[in-house]
């Protein structure tokens, strides 16, 4: 357990898991063609169309999502690594659908009209499970660690600079929690940097 006496070990830590607890279960844009890079290879994202409005259809009859790509890549090896979990709770979701004899519920009591209809397409197609699953793991293995990583960015500097060292672990960890930094580790996104 020595390991864990250095004060930055443990700063890193606390932050991924306070982190981790506030995972999001949203799935945005991001998450497209992080699995479609890990399932076909590439960024053409036909499985999708209608799942987002930033996916459309381009002139070479394929689809493809109407932002930067790169705000994806942080997601695959996480991705990539659970993909067998992945596809297991997608076969789970899709078998349930097929054995079932009553239709698949998929009612959201919403506001949100869009929310209502992605909750539906998503349960319909039996995917439910599986996009449920990765956000959990791009928030927990990817979001987490690299917002975790930049307080720890913050300490280091403020250490530098002369700050004492009990001051630098309060401000690093009021910039965890007390900023969007909080709100921006839940859930893939670019805007964290």
């Amino acid at each position: 357990m020595r390991i864990l006496a250095g004060l930055r070990t443990r700063l890193f830590l606390i932050c991924w898991l306070g982190f981790s607890l506030h995972f999001s279960t949203n799935v945005v844009r991001e998450h497209y063609p992080a699995f479609t890079l890990i399932d076909q290879g590439n960024f053409q994202l036909d499985e999708y169309l209608g799942f987002h409005a930033d996916i459309f259809e381009h002139t070479d009859g394929h689809a493809y999502i109407g932002n930067q790509v790169a705000g994806s890549l942080p997601a695959v090896p996480a991705l990539l690594i659970f993909d067998p979990l992945l596809d297991r709770l997608e076969e789970y979701s899709k078998r349930k659908i097929t054995e079932s004899t009553t239709p698949v519920a998929t009612h959201y009591d919403t506001e949100y009209p869009n929310r209502g209809g992605f909750l539906k397409l998503v349960t319909e197609r039996g995917l439910d499970l599986r996009f449920g699953a990765a956000t959990v793991i791009t928030s927990v293995f990817c979001m987490a660690p690299l917002a975790a990583w930049l307080v720890l960015m913050l300490f280091m500097v403020l250490r530098r600079r002369g700050v004492s060292e009990a001051r630098s672990v309060t401000l690093a960890l009021l910039f965890a929690f007390a900023t969007p930094v909080l709100y921006r580790a839940s859930h893939l996104n670019h805007n964290l940097f």
